[in-house]
């Protein structure tokens, strides 16, 4: 038995010899792990699962990765033709203006990111709501006209001008969007030069059969319907009749038909007629006189679309308040005048 203890003792002895040598020769262990990993050396082995400790790992390996998000694109100036600043524009006479708009967008995705079906301009005033159909243009309808780089492309629109847009700065929007429907827009001012125009029907005003002495008698024509074409809004009592005296188509030298005795009015109605009441506070009427401009009181004419029902129209009701006494039976007229009456503004 004793000989027996003495044997396993020597090789217990044998056992740390080996062990030493092996934590010596891996220099790799740090001090503070050292006393652990001799403690489960030595454990294991008496255990009788054979594990020897040859060493601890010094790194472990890790999979890193990163996702970047896609990038918004960009919409660089907005300028007019040949990449000028748009410059003051000028109203066609009762119609549309095309005004071409250009700009780059730039996406860092490449320029196949960039869903041209999301690009778009708008056009607006700030004084009205900028969803207002009558002062608002949209298109969507832009095109590609070059790649200029891989992440660069050059984009041409349409935007239309309408001949009733006030006169001012107005607001132009370029938007585009991506595939991934990220958003971007860029913006630039200019400006809507005020324009005059006009234009009236009928062309001839005139009367029924006349009797000498008669009260109120009317145009069987009229209103003179004026219609506004352009942008400039006209206001209250600026718009004018010049009238001219009627002289006999058939005797020129007989009596004329004076421009006094007519009225002009932008009412009608009512006994007697809006338009022949000359009284002194009837201010919806106004008395001609001969080869003068005279303002049609409480006359307005905007600046609006002619397409909706009253916008951008005024008319003017016309009347011989007193037919003269003593005036030849023929046709009186300006014909043999140089000119007619004439429908002004200011």
């Amino acid at each position: 038995m004793a000989n027996c203890k003495k044997q396993v003792s020597k090789r217990q002895k044998i056992v740390l010899v080996i062990l030493l040598l092996i934590l010596g020769y891996n220099m790799h262990f740090v001090a503070a792990d050292f006393s652990e990993a001799f403690t489960q050396a030595v454990t294991s082995f008496f255990r009788g699962n054979g594990n020897l400790i040859t060493g601890m790992p010094t790194a472990r390996e890790s999979n890193v990765s990163a996702t970047v998000g896609n990038n918004v694109p960009v919409v660089e100036a907005v300028d007019g033709p040949g990449g000028n600043s748009i410059s003051a524009q000028a109203a066609t006479e009762d119609n549309i203006t095309d005004l071409l708009v250009t700009f780059v967008v730039n996406d860092s995705n490449g320029v196949a990111d960039i869903n041209l079906t999301g690009v778009n301009i708008t056009l607006y005033n700030s004084t009205y709501i900028s969803t207002d159909v009558n002062y608002y243009s949209y298109n969507t309808s832009c095109d590609n006209t070059a790649n200029l780089t891989t992440t660069q492309m050059n984009v041409s629109c349409t935007i239309e001008i309408w001949y009733w847009y006030t006169s001012g700065e107005w607001n132009l929007t370029a938007g585009v969007s991506d595939f991934s429907d990220a958003a971007a827009e860029n913006a630039t001012n200019f400006t809507i030069d005020e324009s005059t125009g006009i234009v009236i029907s009928p062309t001839s005003i005139t009367f029924p059969s006349l009797t000498l002495g008669a009260e109120n008698t009317t145009s069987d024509n009229d209103p003179i319907v004026i219609n506004n074409t352009l942008n400039d809004y006209i206001d209250q009592n600026n718009t004018r009749v010049t009238g001219l005296d009627l002289v006999g188509e058939t005797d020129p030298g007989a009596q004329a038909i004076t421009t006094e005795n007519f009225t002009v009015s932008e009412s009608t109605g009512e006994t007697p007629p809006l338009e022949c009441s000359f009284i002194g506070d009837n201010l919806n009427n106004s008395r001609l006189i001969n080869n003068t401009a005279i303002n049609v009181n409480m006359s307005i004419l905007s600046a609006g679309n002619r397409s909706i029902s009253g916008e951008g129209v005024e008319q003017i009701y016309v009347c011989i308040p007193l037919v003269p006494e003593g005036l030849v039976a023929q046709t009186y007229s300006t014909a043999n005048g140089t000119t007619g009456w004439t429908v002004s503004v200011v």
